[in-house]
């Protein structure tokens, strides 16, 4: 296993041209880190543009499907109805008389018919 590190007493013993091809190993180490480092900062921005993409999607598609939009229904003649969004809210009664003043109804008989009682008879055949 060899030595990772050189201590200055050992540099100072090591030849000119060591020491120069130290320097151009290490130059070249520095370079295709610089590459790789550029490289990986590139793909943490396409990420990260990524990520802020499916954020977006996923909102829209939230407010899509539990938004207001997904609980409105179509109107259904005859009903009232209650609008949010207005902060209208229709009374019943004005809604069916045309100046807000329900009309009085006419006064109607009403016959009653009482039952005849059913015989003793028919009560004990069944």
């Amino acid at each position: 296993m060899e030595k990772t590190t050189i201590t200055k007493d050992e540099l100072n013993n090591l030849s000119k041209d060591m020491i120069v091809m130290l320097y151009l190993q290490l130059h070249e180490s520095f370079e295709l880190i610089s590459e790789q480092n550029t490289t990986i900062q590139k793909q943490n921005e396409q990420m990260l543009h990524q990520v802020e993409n499916l954020k977006e999607q996923i909102s829209i598609l939230t407010q899509s499907r539990f938004g207001r939009k997904s609980e409105k229904l179509l109107p259904t003649e005859g009903q009232l109805s209650f609008d949010l969004e207005n902060m209208c809210i229709l009374n019943e009664a004005e809604s069916l008389t045309e100046n807000g003043i329900p009309e009085e109804l006419d006064m109607e008989t009403v016959l009653v018919r009482k039952r005849k009682p059913r015989s003793k008879e028919s009560v004990i055949s069944i």
